[in-house]
């Protein structure tokens, strides 16, 4: 009867085991799944976090008119541009261009008419430039900044000639108007 009884116990104990056994691997199974669904998710969350942050990073640089970087951009990046060039002794070029008597177009057309104006020089501006070499923003009102590393003051002069042109030839259309200007 002992050896019967123990035998019983071994086998109550054995499906014990093997409950408690089968119950482990399957909240195994369900723990490797939840932590895989929260892996997604936390890949997800921090590429909407990094495309958030790109954006407000891109917002806080470009000028919300013209798409140029803006002024803040140029205070940070126009002395790591000299710092550079000064380093490794090569040329850096510098080009201050302006929209001429751009108060007589907001005084004449109206600043909606200005606005477009100064929109079609930036898109000029940008157009001039070597990709992603060439760095151009707008320093205040109707005032642009060009940067050309790596270009001699002979490159430079050619390229502001060649906007210097481009603006004479161009005109923006706002309305029934067509507006012509020139810069400097």
């Amino acid at each position: 009867g002992l050896l019967f009884f123990f035998f019983l116990q071994g086998i109550t104990l054995s499906r014990q085991f093997t409950s408690a056994f089968s119950s482990v691997e399957k909240i195994s199974a369900e723990l490797c799944s939840l932590n895989n669904k929260l892996e997604i998710k936390v890949s997800e969350r921090t590429k909407e976090l990094k495309d958030a942050y790109d954006t407000i990073r891109d917002i806080s640089i470009r000028d919300p008119l013209t798409g140029s970087y803006n002024r803040r951009f140029i205070d940070d990046q126009l002395p790591k541009e000299i710092e550079r060039a000064v380093r490794y002794g090569r040329p850096l070029s510098i080009i201050l261009c302006d929209i001429d008597y751009f108060k007589a177009v907001n005084d004449g057309f109206g600043h909606l008419a200005g606005d477009n104006v100064l929109i079609c020089f930036a898109g000029m501006l940008e157009k001039s430039l070597r990709g992603k070499i060439d760095w151009c923003g707008r320093y205040g009102g109707e005032e642009f900044l060009i940067v050309l590393p790596e270009t001699a003051v002979s490159g430079a002069v050619s390229i502001a000639e060649r906007i210097r042109e481009k603006c004479t030839e161009s005109e923006v259309v706002f309305g029934d108007q067509r507006i012509r200007f020139t810069s400097s």
